[in-house]
């Protein structure tokens, strides 16, 4: 049978079948089959590891289900299994190393000592497989296993009556939707989903809903079926939909007769459908399922429950609401009710409520982990018991009252396979760890975890779609402070852990493996205080070691030291440099320490981060590491790379951003072929090396340095680079001294950038050869963000405005000193942000920034003009459909700029002016142009504004007028009921203010009055009533303090006059 048909049925769910496809695509390549015949290896010892494996495959299934329900016996023959398959990998990692090795070194052949060791190691590799294919058949394992692994736990429409609801704003908010007989949706009955990871409380919230006594009434049939793992067989849930419409048992064989009886059922109803923990997001199942449904009548609703977000999409859902964790306290009330009894009342000093605290702590806002661990710990009264629960992993709770690892493995056993390797992954990272999206997916590569996809979809894409899954199944989710940035939930790193096993671990709390020899992937933060001898448990079985992946303890702590065992082993026998503290820190003695060699020739290596540490150089011994993909030396005082990392062949990423010392890069960097991702960003790297166009493999480039040096590359070397995506900056463009390269560079070729960064260094600049240079770089059509700065040229170039970059959405314009004009950017169609910047030539913006288009700029919704010294005049459209979308406008420091802003702006929400004085506030025709305004902020301009009044801005939130040298009075001229929006005012510098006049200014909560010497007047209701603190500064002429109402001053907190602070009544 040919060994292509055999492999197209190596499939499975098990975490192992993803390990196995990889390894069997590496025993079936061409090259290796062919080191195989030119080196005379065991081809028979060849063919039988392939079809031992092959039998092990066949029972992985039912091996993983023995595994969930704890049969240690499987447990450690599935350890054993993935040890060998670790070894089996390296052999032919091993043997892939040495055919490239030959095709980049001429005349290069593997030595016969290697060939007859790697012919020893495979057939220790295959007595190994012979023998644990030999025990599965001792284990009872079956190739069609039974489905029983994983406790199931129904749901029911039923509320537990003394249960709370702590998520009344979401319930309000699906309940008011229910209620709605608008037509949500314009096809089909209107889906509501709740989305989140389990455990969270989605199937609780919908029983609330579903028991809200005004759904009960809104609807005249309710129905609530179960669906979980039988979501994919449309008979059985119709069957649950329908026993639970009717309240008996259906007894229907066929799926026509039972979709015809439930649409009888259903037929001129108003009906309520819960759909309870939904996998399925097939779009043909969810179209068969739903047929019956239309028979309701209109007003019929449909909640889904899932953790799967692209159910949501599938079903077209018009309402989702993705549930957070719960806060602390709600979750404390969850636990203290299970735990304590619902009688219980804090005495804020008991023992075990401090320790209580801290297991909550541990939940995370998981309401089913609060819940289970309550109920856990109900009957036990010793601190002991409880401490001894705070401080156990997730799996070492009792399974019988475990609810929650259950619940959590329930979505990880539905993954594929692939899928569960890299959640598997990601429990090298300690709890509460962030990651970027684009790093994860890196180590992902770099570890062989992203299958490689015959056709034109590269890797890293497949990288980023295996993230999306596991975002869209919620075991991600963005972290709070960075939307760049991911974590995932502390219960889910530990579910992570136990499925990683001992082959993944963290060096944290001083504590070390059980087997050292089975960790291939290590992680730890280094810190200044740490032990001397925290790798001494690895010394024997480092050359074993995948990944060395220390972590920074935040993005902002400073680098450390490197360990006396790092630093003699990765550097032995080099000569440090650094100071005499740092080397008896570091180098300790010179003895022991120092012969042993933490990353051998031998090395396995994959990942190797130094990123934390504080590295100046690397010495030659790096090119040992001939498997290493991924090298992180981000954020190091590295000055130089040495000569030998242009000898690592396999390396993948390499990241040196932030690295200030770093000024060159090897020359010999073209060999390094296989790179995908090189980031020197913020780096001082003057130049590319030669030939770096060689790197054909390179998707992600952060910067391309153009140099004077005649050695170095051009930047017709990116050319060749077509398979860029991502953000690319091309720096020194005033080096490109042959205006040709810019066009054979083909930046317009380059179909997958997102977006550009062109940079000419600031001062002397020749314009016209900068300006044929520009128009010669011009991007493809699907370019979304430009960014162009200290260009030199007196004339933009003519493609910057065609319509033709219709997915064009951020352009900066920034010290392009010489324009005097700019380009018909309102063509642009779905331009969002525009800056412009310093543009010091430029005197009047007018029909040529327009354009022909009848709506002009319609997408804008920031733009923002800075420090234009010579602007005069801004002419308006030539009709009144400019800026239809702005929503903010800043004009900042253009001192020249006389005349008015745009007239209709009939979006505009925020507004900034400042050092603006001979720009016109009032428009002189009257129109009100900012009737939808919520911020604004006028500093230092407008010598027009004499009076402002508030009649004409009545949604403002925010606003704050500083500097206004001819403000006399502020007030509101006319009531205004609807005038509830303001909330924060700060009126500073403004000399000869005399009145302020707050009356009708209900909703004011912060007012900050300051630098305003005339100010003599509150009106005649004295201050807005409703204040919570305000403030008043160097006003020495205000009136008493009986005329400003503090006795109306309900809310006030307190008040500050001239720095002395009074609290409120």
């Amino acid at each position: 049978m040919p060994w292509e048909i055999v492999l197209a049925g190596v499939v499975g769910k098990a975490l192992l079948s993803a390990s196995l496809r990889l390894l069997f695509d590496k025993m079936a390549s061409r090259k290796v089959l062919d080191f195989f015949r030119e080196k005379k290896l065991d081809h028979h010892s060849l063919q039988t590891l392939k079809f031992k494996l092959l039998a092990v495959n066949s029972v992985l299934n039912d091996a993983e289900e023995q595994q969930h329900i704890m049969n240690l016996s499987v447990q450690e023959w599935l350890d054993e299994l993935k040890d060998a398959l670790y070894e089996a990998e390296d052999l032919f990692a091993e043997i892939t190393s040495e055919v490239v090795k030959s095709d980049m070194e001429a005349g290069y052949q593997t030595p016969k000592e290697q060939v007859e060791a790697l012919n020893t190691a495979l057939r220790k590799i295959v007595d190994r497989v012979i023998c644990i294919a030999e025990e599965k058949d001792f284990l009872n394992l079956k190739e069609s296993p039974s489905d029983k692994s994983l406790p199931r736990f129904p749901t029911t429409s039923l509320v537990n009556e003394s249960e709370e609801c702590f998520r009344n704003n979401e319930k309000e908010l699906i309940v008011n939707s229910l209620l709605s007989d608008s037509a949500m949706n314009g096809n089909g009955i209107p889906v509501i989903a709740i989305a989140g990871m389990g455990g969270i409380g989605k199937t609780t919230l919908a029983q609330f809903v579903y028991n809200d006594e005004r759904v009960k009434t809104h609807f005249t049939l309710r129905a609530w079926a179960y669906v979980s793992e039988r979501s994919s067989d449309v008979f059985k849930v119709t069957e649950t939909i329908y026993e639970s419409a009717v309240l008996m048992h259906s007894n229907a064989k066929d799926l026509n007769v039972l979709q015809v009886t439930l649409g009888r059922v259903l037929m001129g109803r108003k009906f309520l459908l819960v759909l309870d923990d939904l996998w399925n997001d097939s779009l043909t199942d969810w179209d068969l399922l739903q047929r019956p449904f239309h028979f309701g009548a209109g007003g019929s609703k449909i909640i889904v429950t899932t953790r799967n977000q692209s159910v949501s999409s599938t079903m077209h859902s018009v309402l989702v609401r993705s549930l957070t964790p719960l806060p602390y306290e709600d979750c404390w009330s969850i636990f203290a009710k299970h735990a304590f009894g619902s009688e219980y009342l804090t005495d804020g000093d008991s023992a075990l409520e401090s320790i209580g605290k801290k297991i909550v702590e541990k939940c995370q806002g998981l309401p089913l982990a609060a819940k289970a661990l309550g109920g856990l710990l109900h009957s036990k009264v010793e601190p002991k018991e409880w401490d001894d629960v705070l401080n156990s992993k997730l799996w070492d709770l009792p399974s019988g009252k475990n609810h929650i690892l259950p619940a959590l493995k329930l979505s990880y056993y539905h993954l594929p396979s692939h899928l569960k390797q890299c959640f598997a992954y990601c429990s090298i990272f300690p709890k509460g760890h962030e990651i970027e999206k684009g790093d994860l997916v890196r180590l992902w590569i770099a570890e062989g975890l992203v299958q490689q996809q015959r056709g034109t979809r590269r890797t890293v894409e497949v990288g980023e779609q295996y993230f999306d899954e596991l975002l869209c199944r919620s075991f991600f989710s963005r972290s709070d402070h960075d939307c760049s940035r991911f974590k995932m939930h502390d219960l889910l790193n530990d579910l992570a852990q136990q499925i990683a096993g001992e082959f993944t671990f963290k060096l944290e709390d001083e504590s070390l493996p059980l087997n050292p020899e089975r960790v291939r992937h290590l992680s730890c933060i280094p810190n200044r205080d740490e032990a001397p001898d925290k790798f001494e448990a690895f010394y024997e079985v480092f050359n074993r070691l995948r990944t060395f992946l220390p972590l920074r303890s935040s993005p902002n702590s400073s680098r450390v030291p490197l360990t006396p065992i790092i630093s003699n082993s990765l550097f032995p026998g080099s000569d440090d440099k650094r100071n005499s503290d740092d080397r008896r820190r570091n180098l300790l003695t010179e003895t022991d320490d120092r012969k042993k060699n933490l990353f051998p020739e031998s090395s396995r290596l994959r990942v190797l981060s130094l990123s934390p540490y504080h590295i100046t150089n690397l010495p030659e011994s790096i090119g040992n590491l001939k498997h290493l993909r991924y090298l992180d030396l981000s954020h190091t005082e590295i000055r130089s790379l040495h000569d030998r990392v242009c000898s690592l062949y396999n390396l993948e990423t390499l990241k040196l951003s932030s690295c200030f010392q770093l000024t060159q890069l090897p020359q010999d960097m073209r060999n390094l072929t296989k790179l995908e991702h090189l980031d020197i960003k913020g780096s001082k790297v003057k130049e590319m090396p030669p030939q770096f166009g060689n790197l054909r493999s390179l998707q992600s480039l952060t910067t391309f340095v153009v140099s004077k040096n005649t050695s170095a590359s051009r930047i017709s070397e990116l050319k060749k680079l077509s398979l860029l995506r991502g953000t690319l900056s091309i720096e020194g463009l005033q080096n490109v001294f042959q205006t040709a390269d810019a066009s054979v560079a083909n930046l317009e070729g380059k179909k997958y950038l997102d977006e550009l960064i062109f940079q000419w260094a600031p001062g002397t600049h020749l314009a016209h050869y900068e300006t044929e240079v520009l128009d010669k770089l011009r991007p493809h059509e699907y370019l979304k963000k430009l960014r162009i700065r200290h260009f030199g040229g007196s004339k933009l170039p003519d493609w910057l405005g065609d319509a033709i970059f219709s997915q064009m959405v951020s352009l900066h314009l920034v010290d392009c000193e010489n324009c005097s004009s700019l380009p018909p950017l309102g063509q642009l169609p779905c331009l969002q942000e525009l800056y412009i910047v310093r543009m010091r030539r430029l005197r009047c913006v007018g029909s040529e920034f327009y354009g022909s288009n009848l709506k002009p700029f319609r997408s804008l919704e920031i733009l923002q003009f800075e420090t234009m010294p010579y602007w005069q005049e801004w002419l308006p459209s030539s009709n009144e459909g400019g800026f239809p979308s702005l929503q903010e406008l800043t004009v900042y420091n253009c001192s020249k700029l006389a005349g008015n802003l745009p007239n209709h702006l009939p979006s505009l929400v925020k507004l900034h002016i400042i050092e603006c004085r001979k720009l016109k506030f009032f428009h002189p025709n009257g129109r009100n142009q900012y009737s939808k305004l919520e911020h604004l902020h006028i500093r230092s301009s407008c010598c027009d504004l004499e009076t402002f009044s508030f009649d004409c801005f009545t949604r403002l939130v925010k606003l704050k007028l500083q500097g206004c040298i001819f403000l006399r009075s502020i007030e509101l001229q006319s009531e205004h009921e609807h005038l509830t929006f303001l909330r924060k005012l700060k009126i500073e510098d403004c000399p000869i203010l005399e009145i302020f006049s707050g009356r009708g200014l209900l909703s004011l909560q912060k007012l900050k009055i300051s630098g305003c010497s005339n100010l003599s007047s509150f009106g005649e209701a004295g201050l807005p009533t409703n204040l919570q603190s305000f403030c008043f500064e160097q006003c020495r002429r205000l009136p008493p303090r009986d005329a400003w109402g503090l006795q109306n001053m309900a809310s006030l907190i307190f008040f500050e006059f001239d720095g002395v602070k009074y609290h409120g009544e």
